[in-house]
Formats: structure tokens, C-alpha cells, sequence
């Protein structure tokens, strides 16, 4: 109600009512016969009443250029005005309170109001300063914190301002510390990100504002937008993620900070600290999500990629299905296990070439661990199913070029795979296979993993001179059994023949 009265103050009145009041608890003092004596108080509205009628009279309207009306008012408050006065619109409605009301209501609200009431008082009639400093001095729970300075300020636009002025109070914000964590976690849990993302870059949390872009990054596309493309858009964040971790300060032990003073048995850090691996490890991360990212819009601009292709390729037990609904969250380096193996899966499938994507792809498989077998022997299947069995063998060779440990071994059975799925291609369609699937058996180079692949291919009799010529009686057994199955006596007399004279039968 005293807002709402608010009204210029003649001080020559509020001074004489002062003196008025002095002198009345001067005589109530002085009275020694304890007689009753009439002592009025100074009837401010009466006087301002009586001095606007004067100035009025002697033509100074300034009282009514200055006051502010405010609409639907109460009788008892038209009452207590002294003069009314046609509405003004606009910009008086802020206008800021005459000292002798903010002081009354600062009375008032300090004896009887809650915090929630003082701090909207203060963000209206006060400056942000004392805003923060009643929150502090008062031990205003976090919560009302939050959501009546932050939010408030959020909604006002007046965040900044009220950054600007918890540093002025205090350079390291060491003191704002749990107002801002909070803040920042109900920021996080309401999914705010925009907003947490500005809050944490206001208050200097590089490494945290840094995690902030990556969630940003990987937020759900819409299903009719290829997802790379959405991604590609987002590769700002990522850039913007660098920056912030570049900006991070190592540490191997961050307990050693004493960096909270303000109260005590504080544990809670504005600041995540990082080590200088983990610091590095993200960032690699992150550079090789921005290249990915890069190279997959290449593939889904050719029509090589789309989001079912990037759920075939590579089978997982139990998620082979693209996932429903309207938006989806889009696969990258920050997921999980089998997320990566998909991705380098597509890297290796679906570019202009395997030796286009063979780098970026080993890349991915050395840094985060991955069971490269899981992909290569899936992406050679892929491969052939896609009529590219010829990609086979370059795929190989880029595995026995990469010097992996076991890179030969890998390289074979990645061969091995593709002549399985040729075979099976060829019988799917009554086509004849041998020709395709001797030119990848040409590049194995263990013995037994071609014999193998000759028995794949129903062919024993290549397969039987394999065995002899290298004189490997566990192998002549396997393409015995096999020559049986299929009735080749030829070739089965061949094998008992060659193991009789060996007394290895």
C-alpha cells in the first residue's frame, strides 16, 4: 500500500513534522505533575493537502507533473492522496520511490516480510547490489534464491547485471559459489541449457560450460532432417567447446584449492577441475567429432548414408532398430560403446571409398578402444551386400598397412568374411560366385584360412591341394569330411589316400 501511495515528499514539511514530533516527546518529558496533555501528531497528508493548495495558488503546478497515479485504487487510499489526480501512463509507473516511502517500506518489510517480499522490493526499488547482499546476509535458501533473483532476472533480461554486480562484491564469486551451483543445476534438471550454457560462461566454469556445448551438440533432431546435416549446423558448439577447455587451467589435485573463505565447511567448487590428460582426451574427442561430423554429411549428401544404413551396418545385439517417435537423439563420439562402433561402421560403408575413411576410422578405433573386428568383418558383409565386394580387398589391405598388432590375422578374416557373404549373395540370387570369390581368397595369406574359404565355396579340390601341397594333415581331415558331404569320392579317396601314407589317418 505505501508503494502505491508513493508520492514526491516536500522535505521543508517532512522536516517541520519532524520538529512537530520532537517537541511533543520533549513536553510528554518534561511533564512532571504526569498531567494528561494533548500531544497531536503531524498529519503529513493534511499538510501536503494544504501546501499544494498554496502552490496552486500561487500558480506552481509542479505537484501534479511529479506524482503518479496508479489505477483502481481502493476509497480508503484515494483518501489518503493528497489530491486526486487523472491517471498518467507509462514510464511513472516505475518511477523510483521518494526516500520517505522506501524507508517506511524498508521498516515494514524488514519487521513483518518474508524474503520472497523483500527481494521483489529490493529488485524493484533497490539497486542489484543490495539485492545480493540481503540474499547473503540473510542466509536466503537456495532455492528462493533461485527463483526470485535468478529467474526474475532472467525474465527482465537483467542476468548480466546481476553477474556484473556479484563481481563487483566479489572478483572470484568465492561467496556466490552455492547460489550458482544450485541455480545451475535447476538450470540442468528443467533442461534450460541456453540459459545454464550463458550462466556458466558468466561466471568463468569453462570446463562445465565446455560439457554444456556438448549436450547442446547432441540434442534430438527432427526425424525428417538428415541427421548429420543437424549436426553440422550445431559444429559451433564444438568450436565454442574447444575454446572453453582451452581456457581451463590443469590441476593434479584439485582439494588442493583452497579457493572458499566465505563460509565455513564449504565443499562446494564453482569449478570442475580437470587434469591435463583429461583435458587433452576430450579435446581429442571433440576435434575428431568435428571431422566426423564433416565426413558423414559428405556420405548423406551422396545418399550413401541415412539412418537406417547407420543401423545395419554394424549388428548389435538388441538395438539393430533405428529408434521411433518424431525426434531422435543423433549418434556421435559422446555416446556409448556401440554408438562409436556404428559410426566408424558408416565412416568405412558408406564414404566415396574404404580408403577414403580408413584413417578417420582407425582413428576412432585406437582412441576409444574399440574391438575393431566388431566392425571390419560387418562392414565387409556390407559391403557385398551393396555389390562392392571389391572394397573387400581394399579394405584388407588398409588393415595390413595400419601395422595393427595381429593386422595379417585381421586382414585374412576380414577376407574370409567377404567370400561367406559372397557366397551367400550368389546363392540368394542363383548366380555363380567362384570368379568373385577366388579374387579375394587371392589376397589371404594363411593357408588354413584359405582352405577354409575353398570349403566355403564347396570347392575341395583346390582346397585338397592346398592342404597337400603345404602338407597339413589337420586341414586334409576338414576337406575329407567336407569331400564325404558333398560325395566327392575323387577328392575324398585323394585325402585318405595322402593321410594313410602319413599314418596320420
Amino acid at each position: 500500500m505505501l508503494e502505491n501511495m508513493n508520492y514526491p515528499v516536500n522535505q521543508q514539511l517532512l522536516h517541520k513534522a519532524e520538529t512537530i514530533k520532537a517537541t511533543n516527546e520533549k513536553l510528554n518529558s518534561q511533564n512532571i505533575n504526569k498531567k494528561k496533555i494533548q500531544l497531536t501528531e503531524p498529519a503529513l497528508n493534511i499538510m501536503h493537502t494544504l501546501a499544494s493548495v498554496k502552490k496552486i495558488k500561487q500558480g506552481d503546478y509542479s505537484d501534479f507533473q511529479t506524482a503518479t497515479a496508479q489505477p483502481k485504487k481502493s476509497l480508503a487510499q484515494g483518501l489518503l492522496r493528497r489530491n486526486p489526480i487523472p491517471e498518467i501512463k507509462g514510464e511513472q509507473f516505475n518511477r523510483k520511490l521518494d526516500p520517505f516511502f522506501y524507508k517506511e517500506c524498508i521498516y515494514y518489510l524488514n519487521n513483518y516480510g518474508s524474503h520472497v517480499a523483500n527481494i521483489a522490493f529490493y529488485l524493484k526499488h533497490s539497486s542489484m547490489k543490495e539485492v545480493l547482499m540481503y540474499c547473503y546476509d540473510n542466509l536466503v535458501d537456495k532455492d528462493i534464491f533461485t527463483e526470485c533473483v535468478y529467474m526474475e532476472c532472467l525474465k527482465k533480461d537483467r542476468v548480466d547485471e546481476m553477474l556484473k554486480a556479484m563481481a563487483d562484491i566479489d572478483s572470484t564469486l568465492n561467496m556466490w559459489t552455492e547460489y550458482v551451483v544450485h541455480t545451475c543445476r535447476v538450470l540442468e534438471t528443467s533442461r534450460r541449457l541456453e540459459a545454464l550454457y550463458a550462466l556458466q560462461c558468466g561466471t568463468g566454469q569453462q570446463a562445465r560450460a565446455a560439457a554444456t556445448c556438448g549436450v547442446l551438440f547432441c540434442r534430438a533432431v527432427p526425424r525428417a532432417r538428415p541427421p548429420h546435416h543437424a549436426l553440422a549446423a550445431r559444429l559451433p558448439r564444438l568450436h565454442a567447446a574447444l575454446h572453453h577447455l582451452g581456457q581451463c587451467v590443469p590441476t593434479a589435485a584439485p582439494h588442493h584449492h583452497h579457493h572458499h573463505h566465505h563460509r565455513q565447511n564449504e565443499q562446494i567448487s564453482l569449478q570442475f577441475y580437470m587434469d591435463k590428460h583429461g583435458i587433452d582426451t576430450l579435446m581429442t574427442t571433440i576435434s575428431r567429432q568435428i571431422e566426423l561430423t564433416n565426413y558423414l554429411v559428405k556420405c548423406e549428401a551422396s545418399g550413401q548414408l541415412t539412418n537406417k544404413v547407420l543401423y545395419q551396418i554394424i549388428p548389435v545385439q538388441g538395438s539393430n532398430v533405428e529408434p521411433d517417435g518424431n525426434e531422435y537423439k543423433p549418434l556421435t563420439l559422446f555416446g556409448s560403446y556401440s554408438d562409436k562402433l556404428r559410426l566408424v561402421g558408416a565412416v568405412l560403408g558408406t564414404g566415396q571409398s574404404v580408403e577414403a575413411g580408413f584413417e578417420l576410422a582407425f582413428k576412432i578405433i585406437r582412441e576409444h578402444k574399440l574391438d575393431s573386428m566388431i566392425i571390419y568383418k560387418p562392414v565387409a558383409t556390407y559391403l557385398v551386400k551393396t555389390d562392392r565386394f571389391m572394397e573387400v580387398k581394399t579394405l584388407a589391405k588398409c588393415i595390413r598397412q595400419s601395422k595393427e598388432t595381429a593386422a595379417n590375422l585381421m586382414s585374412d578374416q576380414v577376407l574370409e568374411a567377404g567370400v561367406s557373404a559372397v557366397v551367400l549373395l550368389c546363392e540368394s540370387r542363383g548366380q555363380l560366385y567362384d570368379e568373385q570369390a577366388e579374387l579375394l581368397i587371392a589376397d589371404i595369406h594363411s593357408v588354413t584360412t584359405k582352405i577354409s574359404c575353398y570349403l566355403t565355396c564347396k570347392n575341395v579340390s583346390s582346397a585338397y591341394i592346398l592342404a597337400a601341397r603345404n602338407d597339413r594333415p589337420n586341414d586334409l581331415r576338414r576337406v575329407l569330411h567336407e569331400a564325404e558331404r558333398l560325395g566327392n569320392d575323387h577328392v575324398r579317396n585323394a585325402c585318405l589316400k595322402r593321410l594313410t601314407s602319413k599314418n596320420v589317418l
